[in-house]
């Protein structure tokens, strides 16, 4: 009885490592498809697609990229708390990436968009500082007090 059991929990493991690897998808075409979405500006279909390649391409070089791009694609569709979370995860994972820089201040940019004003100004404030040469210091510029 025991050995139909453990009989039973391998099979049931080797299908479910065969069932991950056919659903998980080819990352060419994964990629490809996220790409397009955001190229045509879908941006809810351009979050979930890139979403989907971070979850199910981990070991792929293109994940940083896909990561960014998905934070990206939630800024775009105006879904600020989503974007502060996902260029925050991207700063965190990421730091040294190409992108790092951009992420630094849209992750400032986009807490500011979400109503967040006490945490974006001093972010955007510090990205100037780490970043001054960069292009993107200056749109970090003050910005007027919010009318109520």
């Amino acid at each position: 009885m025991k050995w139909q059991g453990c009989w039973i929990v391998g099979v049931g493991c080797l299908l479910g490592l065969v069932l991950s690897s056919v659903c998980r998808g080819n990352p060419e075409t994964d990629f490809a498809v996220a790409a397009e979405a955001y190229r045509v500006r879908d941006w809810p279909v351009a979050q979930a697609k890139f979403g989907q390649f971070v979850q199910q391409h981990h070991a792929d070089a293109r994940l940083p990229d896909a990561l960014f791009y998905q934070a990206e694609s939630a800024a775009q569709a105006g879904r600020w708390q989503e974007a502060v979370s996902l260029y925050g995860q991207f700063q965190r994972d990421f730091g040294q990436h190409p992108h790092a820089a951009t992420a630094y201040f849209r992750v400032a940019e986009a807490d500011y968009l979400a109503g967040n004003d006490a945490t974006a100004r001093p972010a955007l404030d510090e990205f100037v500082k780490a970043h001054a040469q960069n292009i993107l210091s200056s749109y970090a510029l003050p910005r007027p007090a919010r009318r109520l």
